[in-house]
């Protein structure tokens, strides 16, 4: 969960690749694996223009999903 990319960016060492159109940067992001078992298939993500837009229970709501569309894949 990242609150806000771009106060968030200066974090690290190596900035994170950019993606997407650069003229109009992610604020808000934030990310859950799809497991089938203990391996990682793929991921479930969401972002948005605006900063400070997602929180603990809207990911906890994407873990939830990301856990249902992995015993999906999985049958």
């Amino acid at each position: 969960l990242f609150r806000d990319l771009a106060a968030e960016r200066g974090q690290f060492a190596t900035p994170p690749a950019r993606f997407g159109n650069d003229g109009r940067l992610s604020r808000s992001w934030m990310g859950v694996p799809l497991l089938i078992g203990q391996s990682a298939v793929g991921v479930i993500s969401v972002q948005s223009y605006a900063p400070d837009l997602y929180g603990d229970a809207d990911l906890d709501l994407l873990q939830r999903l990301g856990n249902v569309v992995g015993v999906a894949l999985e049958n």
